[in-house]
């Protein structure tokens, strides 16, 4: 069940560093990071973006690319990783306005007046106590605000389920409502459009079988449902950061 709202945990541990520096790839799922901050102050950096000092809680504002920690003191993160429609229990605030940088969880009052920080601080500091102490905490509040959108969770199986390759219209069609109502239901529950978390499911299923030896992106273009070699090549540079080529060599050097 939690596989459709959570991608996955990580944490992040250091003791008695010296300028402790570490980039992290954020997921093309359209998902934000809950990042809980168990130990001293870090240095945060999202994309291009300049660092700012958290010392408490904070959320990874959706699409973006990475994250760069800085840290000269001890470091004790540890994060849960949503998908694009995991966010919703927690909070009606669309989540497009806390793309690309970080907030903290304090500054967003429904998530600081739900108690979550307190439960996940009170926790043992090992990852089975902290991940059990934040699922309990999950499904308590699961089950009332499932059924507020239904209709969302199924338009995002079916976009994930055709890979993005649908139209907009035809899941409006499917969920029999209208396409301006899915649309609003997408900005108060994910804070995207419907047609933009087709592009991300496009593109991810274009990085899921890219492969090391595949340099015909004009095939790959057309399977993918692109206009054209350009289009393509726009998309992916658009979500990566990089062109095609210049992704392939950075995966052959690895």
């Amino acid at each position: 069940m939690l596989k459709t709202y959570i991608q996955c945990y990580w944490t992040l541990n250091c003791c008695n560093i010296d300028n402790f520096e570490e980039d992290y790839p954020i997921s093309l799922d359209a998902g934000l990071d809950m990042v809980f901050n168990l130990s001293d102050p870090v240095k945060c950096g999202i994309d291009d973006f300049s660092p700012v000092t958290i010392d408490k809680d904070f959320i990874i504002g959706s699409l973006a690319r990475s994250l760069h920690i800085n840290s000269s003191e001890a470091i004790s993160l540890f994060a849960v990783r949503f998908t694009s429609e995991g966010l919703y229990p927690f909070f009606s605030m669309p989540p497009a306005d806390l793309s690309n940088f970080c907030v903290e969880i304090e500054e967003l009052w429904e998530l600081n007046g739900l108690g979550l920080p307190t439960s996940i601080h009170k926790a043992k500091p090992s990852p089975e106590s902290l991940i059990q102490s934040f699922e309990e905490f999950f499904l308590n509040r699961i089950k009332e605000f499932r059924k507020h959108s239904l209709n969302v969770e199924k338009a995002v199986n079916m976009i994930r389920s055709h890979n993005g390759l649908i139209s907009v219209e035809a899941l409006a069609s499917s969920l029999q409502i209208s396409s301006r109502h899915l649309e609003r239901k997408f900005m108060e529950r994910i804070g995207i459009p419907p047609k933009q978390l087709c592009r991300i499911f496009r593109i991810k299923n274009v990085l899921n079988d890219f492969k090391i030896s595949q340099c015909d992106f004009v095939s790959i273009a057309m399977q993918s449902g692109y206009f054209d070699q350009s289009h393509f090549i726009h998309e992916f540079k658009y979500f990566t950061g990089y062109s095609p080529g210049i992704y392939l060599k950075q995966k052959k050097s690895f």
